[in-house]
């Protein structure tokens, strides 16, 4: 039974860290839209692309080393 646990929380953990994602790529692409000439679809796909790439030009990307480097500051 332990295991079955284990398996629902690693399930738990990785529906976590993709939703993180998703907000963090969605959240990016409406700050980089709003007040611009550029669609949401359009910096949606920049985004997404610069995610891709792991360029710190996205917003996703830098969060994401921001939360990292806070946690591991806080081991």
């Amino acid at each position: 039974m332990p295991s079955m646990c284990l398996t629902l929380l690693g399930v738990a953990l990785v529906k976590m860290l993709l939703e993180l994602a998703i907000y963090l790529l969605t959240t990016g692409a409406r700050e980089s839209a709003f007040r611009n000439i550029k669609t949401i679809a359009e910096c949606l796909a920049d985004e997404l692309i610069n995610a891709a790439k792991g360029s710190s030009n996205s917003y996703a990307i830098k969060k994401k080393d921001e939360i990292e480097r806070v946690a591991k500051a806080n081991r």
